[in-house]
C-alpha cells in the first residue's frame, strides 16, 4: 500500500505558492518572501489542535 500512496503523491502538482491569505481567526498572510499567519485569540470558536507546521 505505501506504493500506491507514494504514487498518488507524485501525482500532486507543484510549485511556487504565490499568495497565502489570511481566512477566519487569523490575520497576516502576503504575496512575496516570507509570511506570516496569526491566529486571533480573541475568537470564541476557534479550537487549537496540537500541530506543528515548519517549511
Amino acid at each position: 500500500m505505501g506504493g500506491r500512496i507514494n504514487q498518488r503523491v507524485d501525482q500532486v502538482p507543484t510549485g511556487d505558492i504565490t499568495q497565502v491569505v489570511a481566512g477566519q481567526s487569523l490575520s497576516g498572510g502576503g504575496v512575496a518572501g516570507a509570511v506570516t499567519l496569526n491566529v486571533v485569540l480573541e475568537d470564541a470558536d476557534l479550537i487549537l489542535a496540537a500541530s506543528v507546521f515548519s517549511g
